[in-house]
């Protein structure tokens, strides 16, 4: 099998703009901006397209990260080198976390070896930090499956891990209905709080993300931009329906998420427009410092009795964290970067003593 090599030094301005907006969409997420609105048009924009964020993230380290394993001559350096950069990541954000999730009380103080080990390898030390275990997970599992099959039998077993996520998430009282499959729900939410998780969730979009940059064939703009609008709205229609009936247990995945993905992501490829380099770390910084930026503008707001506007005016509320968030990790991407190249000289001055 003949592999396409990506190009580091190629740009993907899509891919760039689309991380931001992605990021948008998470904090979207998090603080409900049309909650004051209407409840159906944030349950819409808020649980339904910000599903897209958090899938666009594992395609895009799936397409950069997973095709140099694929094929005859598989090379795990770049794998071994992303995931060492994601469990320095994770461990950083859980010092930060940890503290703040004690004391609101997300993590108990008593929880136990069981539950601390749960914690860290699936949920997360706060809310949005599965992620990070779970980014983790779903690349050494892919990774792991791809020294035994191949792309397609890998897609085809992540397809039904995320199919045993399907009905213990967005299915879940379909799946609840019949009692033999509710036990087996019942045990594996003895170990996982949700199936949305880098077991059944992540898996399925890093190898999909693989697999588009392994694909030869040129997609067209206009095919994939309608396939995405199509795709999008009928995930709306089959988010309602499941809200409507009261099906869900959790709203991260969905039938038509999958070809919602496909679409959108190969349609980012084809964006052409000026690339933005640092867009590439900002909307990481965001979405790790985005809750404490929610927590920060929460305190401010009871400190100068101004909760009416910047906590329950929730569109504000948005804003400001949204701002906020921006601004901070501009903050943090520059201190890190004068840091990084302070770091570079003095590397630099020693190979030459």
């Amino acid at each position: 099998m003949e592999i396409k090599i990506i190009d580091k030094k190629t740009e993907y301005p899509g891919i760039d703009l689309f991380r931001v907006i992605a990021v948008i969409l998470v904090v979207m997420n998090h603080t409900y901006p049309l909650a004051g609105i209407n409840e159906t048009a944030d349950f819409v924009l808020a649980r339904i397209i910000a599903r897209v964020a958090v899938p666009f993230f594992f395609m895009v380290s799936g397409y950069f990260i997973l095709p140099s394993i694929i094929g005859e001559n598989k090379d795990y350096t770049t794998v071994i080198r992303n995931v060492k950069k994601l469990v320095k990541l994770y461990i950083i954000a859980t010092l930060i976390y940890l503290p703040i999730g004690i004391y609101s009380g997300n993590i108990g103080v008593n929880i136990g070896v069981v539950g601390a080990l749960k914690e860290l390898l699936f949920n997360g030390t706060f809310y949005h930090l599965w992620y990070l275990p779970g980014a983790i997970i779903g690349i050494l599992i892919v990774s792991m499956l791809l020294k035994r099959f191949n792309q397609k039998q890998v897609f085809k077993i992540s397809l039904g891990l995320y199919i045993v996520g399907l009905f213990g998430d967005s299915y879940y009282k379909i799946a609840e209905s019949i009692p033999v499959i509710k036990e087996l729900y019942n045990l594996i939410f003895n170990f996982f709080d949700y199936t949305r998780n880098g077991i059944f969730f992540s898996p399925l979009f890093f190898i999909l993300g693989a697999i588009i940059a392994n694909d030869k064939r040129k997609p067209k703009k206009k095919i994939m931009m309608y396939g995405f609008i199509i795709t999008l709205s009928l995930m709306i229609v089959e988010g309602l329906i499941l809200n409507k009936f009261q099906i869900q247990r959790h709203s991260s995945m969905y039938i038509l998420l999958l070809p919602v993905m496909y679409f959108l992501f190969q349609w980012t490829l084809l964006w052409k427009h000026r690339s933005f380099k640092i867009l590439r770390n900002i909307s990481m910084i965001v979405y790790i410092i985005h809750p404490l930026v929610i927590i920060l503008i929460r305190g401010f707001a009871k400190v100068l009795k101004l909760q009416d506007i910047l906590v329950s005016n929730n569109l504000i509320h948005f804003v400001a964290v949204l701002f906020g968030s921006f601004v901070l990790a501009f903050i943090i991407d520059y201190i890190l970067g004068k840091i990084t190249k302070k770091r570079s000289v003095n590397s630099s001055i020693r190979r030459h003593i």
